[in-house]
């Protein structure tokens, strides 16, 4: 997010806005699920998304700024993660354009034709989505405005996010301007965690939404300090887990219950294994220069196995190299421990804060880890180095000059992969005009994926519904409110767009003016 390390308070940006024109950029993998974190943060003040420069950025040392833009199969994802946030207007970042920070165009790529095929396909069905709106969770996400500024955007934050999304839990975030003003109207579930400094009135906000009856969850440390850093407490009947539990998400899952709103059951052609992504540091304030150095490196460590690559941005100073080639080592335990991996990066892939990586051939096991950089031969001061922290940030390893431990981290980037389940391979969107509903399912990856989706009552009015996918034109039978379930196909990488058509829709003109009188 934007406001990890300035501390942006995005309900004052709304506050003095009509709505948000965004530009967020997204990259390779995207594991942390960022468009949308983006999407959901700024949609929960109830004001127009335009994501009119949305970008993607796929990881090539050998490109300008470190990398190009769309693929086909990320321009279909965030196409429709867009729509399913509620975006009202979009736009792919960009047409053509190349930058210092990248290679941003997509004229003349594999995603050009794709994204004319993506409006094609929109064009012949957006008639369905007319007045259709995401539907408001009864499931929210607190994030204490106090505990942003002070500390960050907390990393279980974004861990909750990931892994709500992808079991399909519908959540809406709620920040202090919505606690405080009437932004818990329909939510039945409130999970506050790691929210350590939070306002008075916020901690007697959740007190009182306890007392009314809702269902309260709270993660690891909350309400310690108030916004003045004065002792606090949060003194409420609460379901109060711990942030380290190997259990927490089923925890969650469970407390949620019959609250979501729409449940996915799928299986896979092959098991699914999900990268992952941690960073040793949440930001970057030094390039440690590797000229001066025989090397520079860091340690870290993993406490779960399956670690797959690690990788590291690189400055150049906005110099061009000649004739320096970068090396890169990722040793067990330290300096001294076994050589497990090793690549070499030449001159034309050393291009300005470009990123590098040392792949394993086999997943590695938990534990301690070294990455080395080696500085090349003759290399004049400032023309490479490498980001991190001047203080110690990270408490699972150091930084080391010359294989010795010295003050500071790297900031590195750990890929591991992870065995999921087969509904963590689609993303999961349900939006509704009042009457009719649409929920989108999204394969973001190159699995075949065979889905039964349920939609609660809740979202279906009327008492029968004829279902037909939107995006393969098929109809898929009628189903009853109280058992509204159906069975699909999700092709890699593509959407089924499910439209859950009243059947008998009532009396329309008695439904328009009662919603217009309220």
């Amino acid at each position: 997010m934007a406001g990890t390390w300035l501390g942006q308070d995005l309900a004052l940006f709304a506050g003095v806005s009509d709505g948000w024109e965004m530009g967020q950029i997204m990259a390779d993998d995207d594991p942390d699920l960022f468009n949308l974190m983006w999407m959901r943060s700024a949609g929960t003040f109830g004001k127009p998304l335009c994501p009119v420069r949305l970008a993607y950025k796929k990881s090539d040392p050998r490109a300008r700024g470190g990398g190009t833009s769309y693929t086909p199969e990320t321009a279909r994802r965030y196409f429709w993660e867009s729509v399913g946030t509620g975006a009202w207007h979009m736009g792919f970042i960009q047409w053509s354009g190349s930058l210092p920070d990248g290679e941003w165009g997509v004229k003349g790529t594999p995603a050009q034709q794709e994204i004319a095929a993506i409006f094609d396909e929109w064009h012949a069905m957006e008639g369905y989505f007319d007045d259709a709106w995401p539907v408001r969770e009864p499931v929210a996400l607190y994030f204490s405005q106090p505990t942003w500024t002070l500390d960050g955007f907390q990393p279980l934050w974004t861990r909750l996010h990931r892994e709500l999304t992808q079991r399909q839990i519908g959540y809406r975030i709620l920040f202090d301007e919505q606690l405080l003003n009437g932004g818990l109207e329909g939510v039945s579930v409130l999970i506050s965690a790691e929210n350590p400094v939070m306002s008075r009135r916020c901690s007697g906000a959740l007190a009182a939404f306890a007392e009314r009856g809702g269902t309260l969850v709270t993660i690891g440390r909350n309400a310690l300090e108030d916004e003045r850093l004065w002792p606090n407490a949060l003194v409420a009947q609460a379901l109060r887990l711990e942030a380290d539990s190997p259990a927490l998400i089923d925890r969650i899952a469970r407390a949620v219950g019959d609250a979501r709103l729409l449940t996915v059951e799928a299986t896979a052609d092959r098991p699914y294994r999900a990268p992952a992504a941690e960073a040793t540091c949440g930001h970057h304030d030094t390039p440690f220069d590797l000229a001066g150095h025989e090397s520079i490196g860091q340690t870290f460590t993993l406490r779960q196995p399956g670690l797959r690559a690690v990788s590291v941005s690189n400055p150049t100073y906005t110099k061009t190299l000649a004739g320096h080639e970068l090396t890169l080592e990722l040793r067990q335990e330290g300096p001294g421990g076994a050589l497990l991996a090793s690549k070499t990066y030449g001159p034309e892939d050393l291009t300005d804060n470009a990123r590098h990586e040392v792949p394993l051939d086999a997943p590695g096991p938990a534990g301690t880890y070294y990455l080395r950089l080696v500085t090349p031969a003759g290399l004049p001061p400032q023309t490479l180095g490498t980001w991190g922290t001047r203080d110690d940030t990270y408490p699972g390893g150091s930084l080391h000059l010359d294989d010795q431990p010295a003050e500071g981290d790297l900031r590195l980037e750990l890929v591991s992969d992870v065995e999921r389940p087969a509904e963590a391979a689609l993303e999961a969107f349900a939006l509704s005009d009042g009457v009719n509903a649409i929920a989108i399912l999204t394969n973001i990856t190159d699995l075949r994926v065979d889905a039964d989706l349920t939609l609660s009552p809740a979202l279906l009015p009327e008492a029968a519904y004829s279902v037909q996918d939107l995006a393969t034109d098929t109809p898929l039978g009628s189903v009853r409110r109280a058992a509204a379930r159906v069975r699909t196909v999700v092709l890699p990488h593509r959407s089924a767009v499910l439209y859950f058509g009243a059947a008998r829709p009532g009396n329309v003109e008695a439904q328009l003016a009662e919603t217009e009188a309220a």
